[in-house]
């Protein structure tokens, strides 16, 4: 929800941090496993009977919108939702112009998957990083 949030509402955020965030529906749609793929046209509908839908809620047709500064993290391992997800809006701000380390800034976690949540250590690391970056950001 945070790409979609700062790329739609960009005037609220002063900072924002995605943690492993869906950019673009349709790509994460042919991405996941069944059971995810269920979940998503239950909320959604079809994806090509809906496509105006769907593209209307991916952020990656909305980067340009994007003002305030962003912390992307994501695992490279997630099964639930892939890396290519963040990777495509990095990306994509990149050939806007922005620049990494000052317009965004970009995580990969390579042992990790979707999020941190039984290892302690991974937690309080991912968590000292976005306490540093708001910290820095919002002052």
């Amino acid at each position: 929800m945070t790409f979609l949030q700062v790329t739609k509402k960009p005037e609220v955020w002063n900072a924002a941090c995605a943690w492993i965030g869906i950019t673009h529906l349709k790509s994460f749609y042919k991405r996941s496993q069944p059971h995810f793929k269920y979940f998503i046209r239950m909320n959604m509908g079809d994806p090509d009977e809906n496509s105006k839908l769907w593209e209307d809620r991916s952020a990656l047709n909305f980067a340009e919108n994007l003002r305030c500064p962003i912390l992307i993290v994501h695992g490279v391992n997630d099964p639930r939702c892939p890396i290519q997800e963040s990777r495509r809006f990095r990306d994509r701000l990149i050939e806007l112009g922005r620049k990494e380390g000052e317009d965004f800034e970009y995580i990969e976690f390579r042992d990790e998957g979707h999020g941190a949540y039984t290892d302690m250590s991974m937690r309080t690391r991912t968590f000292k990083l976005l306490v540093d970056f708001f910290t820095r950001k919002l002052q």
